[in-house]
């Protein structure tokens, strides 16, 4: 199962998710791990909303800060809401708020910086 957009406008996007069997610990909630990786993805592709000058493509991730704030069990369905804080030449902040969708719950809560390696390409 994949991520699907479910809102999106200029400077955010909101995404929907399972959580899968993979994702979890031995507990049976979602892993950390799998939280930060699925923040990471997502909000790289949220710069795509913007008409921007730079970041042609995602870049790469440069700083990734996740705060943990509770959990929920596999099979739950969270929405990861992602909006654009900046997009400059070289940098681009995105933040995002992982909630679960039932009871609008916050799971995480993260900051990202992407380096632009546009010129690499």
């Amino acid at each position: 199962e994949t991520a699907k957009v479910v809102d999106a406008d200029d400077d955010s996007v909101t995404y929907e998710y399972t959580v899968l069997k993979g994702d979890c610990t031995v507990l049976d909630t979602w892993h950390g791990g799998a939280i930060a990786g699925l923040i990471d993805n997502l909000t790289a592709s949220a710069v795509f909303t913007q008409k921007r000058k730079y970041f042609m493509y995602a870049g790469v991730s440069t700083d990734l800060h996740v705060s943990y704030v509770s959990t929920v069990p596999i099979g739950s369905v969270v929405l990861i809401e992602c909006k654009i804080i900046k997009v400059g030449a070289g940098l681009a902040n995105i933040a995002a708020i992982v909630k679960d969708k039932a009871s609008g719950k916050v799971i995480a809560t993260a900051l990202h910086t992407r380096f632009n390696n546009d010129s690499q390409m």
